[in-house]
Order: C-alpha cells, then structure tokens, then sequence
C-alpha cells in the first residue's frame, strides 16, 4: 500500500491492514482525537473550577468568582481557554524552546506536589506515632 512521505504507520495500523479492517488508520485516529478532545475538556473544566474555587476564597480576583445565570464561571473558563490556546500556539511557535520548557515546568510540578505529599504523610505519622 502507499505510504504518505514521512509518515510511518502505527504497528497497530499494519496489522489491522494486513488482517483486512479497512480505515484502520482513520479509526485510530478518532479514537485519538476523541481521548484528546476528552482530556482538554477535562482540564478547562478542572482549571476553570480551580480558579473559580480560589477567587471564593480571596486568594485571586472576585471577577474569576462571577458566574453566569447556569453557573458557568466565564471568566474563569475564559483564563483557562486562554492558557490553553498559548500553550498549544507556543508548541507551533517554539516547539523546541517554549514548549519543552513549559512541559518540564508541568512534569516538575507533579512531581513536587506528590514529594510534598508524601513527605507530610510522613510528618503525619512520626507526630502520630509519638503522641500515641
């Protein structure tokens, strides 16, 4: 079968071919896009609510806890959107410079907070231990 110049094919993709599934790709890749699509959705709504859970308790601007008649925080959706929209244009822009920076910026985040964490469960239960 053609191949497009430059593209290589999933493992997956080959076999599904050779067995006879046609549009095995395209099948793929909806199923790629949809795992996508579903984890941005995820993520605006987790970062949205985030912000609009801070700004009810005063840590950020009162604008960010303004919702709408059904309770959408659009301010905070809109930041969110926002942070998105320069994340990905920063992957087109400077894939090799912004991005991994920002990715490496991400990735130690995680890693801090589940340090911390176990480092207070640890804390926890040394002053558990010791009070009885």
């Amino acid at each position: 079968p053609m191949q497009q110049a430059g593209v290589e094919k999933s493992p997956f993709v080959l076999v599904f071919e050779k067995v006879g599934i046609p549009y095995a790709a395209d099948i793929f890749n909806f199923v790629i896009l949809t795992a996508i699509l579903s984890a941005a959705n995820s993520g605006l709504y987790a970062s949205g609510r985030m912000l609009w859970s801070l700004s009810n308790e005063r840590t950020l601007p009162a604008c960010f806890a303004r919702v709408t008649k059904n309770g959408v925080p659009l301010t905070a959706l809109s930041v969110s959107i926002l942070g998105g929209v320069l994340a990905l244009f920063s992957s087109v822009v400077a894939p090799d410079t912004v991005f991994v920076a920002l990715s490496a910026i991400s990735g130690f985040a995680v890693v801090a907070v589940w340090l911390s964490i176990c480092a207070s469960h640890f804390v926890f239960r040394r002053r558990h231990l010791q009070q009885g």
